[in-house]
């Protein structure tokens, strides 16, 4: 079956469920010999590098690239997939991460072949402050079968965010009446 990897053993067993009546029961089990599983070579999309500022003003708009490259002896094939990029409080792409925007890949890459993304355009939210990491992920609708090596595809690159200054409301110059009735 595709998707397994490492030691087995071969069992036969012809009378699972000990449906037949047999003279001699012991003879319908057979414990072969062991097997390696390997897979056969696949492609390995990783993230390289990702070129963005290290520090970044909230609400501010900016532009981040990447170069990703095939990992592997045997190249990608269809060359159709997505590559993301996302502003997250950790390293880890998860689901309360910001999805920043996507690239859709057009072409196959070679083995150890590489490319750099088209620019992205994001702006940074308003709201946040702090550390940050953009986290561009190739292959991130995991259109290529990379087994056993689908958990390498994101590169984080960390970001300090500066807040924006709060607000700073003064008044002068207030004119009221001399006097007020109620009602």
């Amino acid at each position: 079956p595709a998707g397994i990897i490492g030691t087995f053993q071969v069992v036969v067993d012809v009378d699972r469920g000990d449906q037949l009546v047999e003279r001699d029961d012991a003879n319908s089990f057979a414990d072969l010999e062991t097997i390696e599983v390997t897979p056969p070579p696949r492609p390995n999309l990783q993230v390289r590098s990702i070129e963005a500022p290290d520090n970044v003003q909230a609400g501010d708009s900016y532009a981040v690239r990447f170069d990703v490259i095939n990992q592997s002896s045997v190249a990608t094939g269809d060359g159709r997939w997505i590559d993301r990029v996302y502003l997250s409080q950790d390293a880890l792409v998860s689901f309360d991460d910001i999805r920043l925007g996507e690239t859709f890949n057009q072409r196959s890459l070679e083995s150890m072949g590489e490319y750099r993304s088209d620019p992205i355009d994001f702006t940074i939210p308003v709201d946040l402050r702090g550390t940050w990491y953009l986290i561009a992920v190739a292959d991130a609708d995991d259109r290529v079968s990379e087994f056993p090596n689908e958990g390498d595809n994101a590169f984080a690159h960390p970001i300090e965010i500066t807040p924006i200054p709060p607000a700073d409301l003064v008044t002068s110059d207030v004119i009221a009446p001399d006097q007020a009735f109620a009602g």
